[in-house]
């Protein structure tokens, strides 16, 4: 998650198109999912020293690599960030290897995927986002839109070679914003538009993708109405529940049951298919990771994760609690990993843990 320039409830936002399933929430609350205590099981740990960088950035696990930016912060403002280097720490050593190099350039990386010689990157200046993507020495443009905040700035989520994200550019005259989620290919650079829409501005200004093994999930407010929006990659299919509360961000899916924050307070719901609430948290998953095995939480002091009808506290046995900025989390089936950095020494710390039983 990056650091925006203002504080609200995490949400996600994007469209959806004719032909799709609708079905409509129903207000009969039950309350089925059990729930357990067990600890997360330190395995070992992965410690970098980024330099004279100002700030760093978790982006994701993936094979054995943690991949990271590392910020300076901009002359001109003490709250703008210009990126230094992408790279990788190695969850086998713990080294740090530099992909890309910005130190020359006055430029925000957002986010990013990388594989060989090819970058595909989402940058962010003065109001306006770019998708571009680099194969060597030649760089494409795929889009470069206006937004009116932050959190319209597209993240990433890969399935293989295929990367998904929304795109979004603001329409003051009209006061909305096109909304679509388009997929690239990131062997040629090809992209396409899976779904489009013009959606109305959400009074919580968040907008997220999340993804769950090959559920793309996401929420928009159309016409008066929340929408809770479900793709199946394998099927190319989309699914839309309309709900009676304003979607925050929709976290969890398997296209039989999702979890969901409510925008405006602080609690989520499990819904069935059909959009019937099953259960109610009173925590928002507004960190989250999903490679399996469920969907986990993290915050200071431990690790939940839901799976199969069960709610699971992971109390952190072990390892400690470091850094002074929230924790990121990321897993590959029974491996947890947790970011922390701390700025002021230049510090970020990567713990790996296992499930317990």
């Amino acid at each position: 998650m990056r650091k925006p320039f203002f504080i609200v409830s995490l949400c996600c936002a994007i469209l959806f198109i004719g032909g799709c399933t609708n079905t409509s929430v129903s207000s009969v609350d039950k309350f089925e999912v059990q729930e357990e205590k067990k600890n997360l099981i330190f395995q070992e740990e992965f410690t970098y020293n980024d330099g004279e960088s100002d700030s760093s950035e978790f982006h994701r696990v993936e094979d054995d690599k943690a991949y990271i930016s590392l910020e300076r912060i901009s002359a001109n403002s003490t709250t703008s960030f210009f990126t230094n280097s992408i790279g990788y720490i190695s969850l086998v050593d713990g080294s740090y290897h530099e992909i890309a190099s910005f130190v020359d350039e006055d430029l925000r990386i957002w986010d990013y995927v990388a594989d060989d010689n090819v970058i595909l990157a989402s940058t962010f200046n003065c109001g306006f986002y770019e998708v571009i993507y680099k194969n060597g020495d030649e760089t494409k443009q795929i889009e470069r839109n206006q937004i009116d905040n932050e959190f319209q700035i597209p993240i990433f989520k890969q399935i293989g070679t295929d990367i998904f994200y929304l795109s979004y550019a603001t329409n003051r005259e009209d006061k909305g914003v096109w909304t679509a989620l388009k997929k690239i290919d990131l062997k040629t650079g090809e992209d396409r538009v899976l779904t489009e829409h013009f959606a109305s501005v959400k009074d919580v200004p968040d907008y997220t993708l999340e993804i769950s093994e090959h559920h793309l999930t996401y929420g928009i407010e159309e016409n008066g109405k929340n929408i809770i929006c479900d793709w199946n990659a394998d099927e190319e299919k989309l699914i839309q529940i309309e709900v009676d509360f304003p979607v925050g961000k929709v976290v969890w899916s398997k296209g039989d049951e999702y979890i969901t924050s409510d925008a405006k307070r602080s609690e989520a719901f499990l819904l069935d298919k059909n959009g019937e609430k099953k259960d109610r948290f009173n925590h928002l998953f507004n960190r989250v990771t999903s490679i399996g095995n469920g969907v986990f939480h993290t915050n200071d002091e431990d690790v939940v994760r839901y799976n199969e009808g069960v709610l699971t506290n992971y109390q952190y046995t072990n390892g400690t609690i470091k850094g002074f900025v929230f924790p990121k989390i990321s897993n590959i089936d029974n491996q947890i990993y947790v970011y922390w950095a701390d700025y002021k020494e230049h510090m970020i710390w990567i713990d790996k843990y296992i499930l317990g039983e």
